[in-house]
């Protein structure tokens, strides 16, 4: 049987989310634009969320004023426990969020391409 992961505060807000919304995680992961592994991941502290998800649940989600700052918090909360982050600025955390989700599927030559935009 697998090892059981605890689910993060944001893992905690959206299954609460899914459950009042019957969804499953891979629909979640529809509304977000990210596959239901990535969530998963994010569920469970082995990625970070991004930020510009809060607005994405508060809309598809209709979460009250209340709910969207409290998403806002944890998301905040949780990107801040990586010690490498903390230093940049939140728009500098999204772009570096958004590589990690996005580089196991990225092709060799745009992998390429980004190293040599970043190494100028």
């Amino acid at each position: 049987m697998g090892k059981k992961t605890k689910k993060t505060e944001f893992g905690k807000f959206v299954a609460k989310l899914r459950v009042t919304y019957d969804q499953t995680q891979k629909e979640m992961a529809n509304v977000l634009s990210v596959s239901a592994a990535f969530l998963c991941r994010v569920e469970n502290g082995r990625a970070n969320p991004i930020l510009e998800w809060v607005d994405i649940l508060a809309e598809s989600y209709s979460l009250s004023l209340e709910e969207e700052e409290e998403l806002r918090r944890i998301i905040l909360d949780e990107r801040n426990k990586s010690s490498y982050i903390k230093n940049l600025t939140v728009g500098d955390q999204d772009l570096v969020f958004l590589l990690v989700e996005k580089i196991s599927d990225m092709p060799s030559d745009k992998k390429e391409k980004i190293k040599k935009l970043i190494s100028e």
